[in-house]
């Protein structure tokens, strides 16, 4: 399974989107009792203006959080590397996935 991006506009983040988006994940992964290996991450330096601010979800989180990605038009991608990422929700072990 891959993991899914969603890049967010530098307007985008200044509106909240990425906020929005990161308490949907978090209600999601609450009330589904906070499945291993569910994370999602975010990125932690701007990669343009259309990439602000980028948030990761990984392979299992497609799994639980479908229609999330789908509303947010979630992209397939590459795993990020750990040193460009930033914990948002999830367990601290998820970092193994890194």
């Amino acid at each position: 399974m891959p993991w899914y991006k969603v890049p967010f506009t530098s307007n985008q983040v200044a509106e909240g989107e990425h906020i929005a988006l990161q308490k949907k994940f978090e209600k999601t992964f609450i009330t589904l009792g906070a499945p291993k290996e569910m994370a999602l991450f975010r990125s932690t330096t701007p990669i343009s203006e259309d990439e602000f601010e980028i948030i990761y979800f990984t392979p299992i989180s497609s799994r639980y959080a479908r229609e999330l990605i789908l509303l947010y038009s979630g992209i397939p991608c590459e795993r990020p590397h750990k040193d460009d990422v930033a914990l948002l929700v999830g367990h601290q072990e998820d970092w193994e996935f890194m």
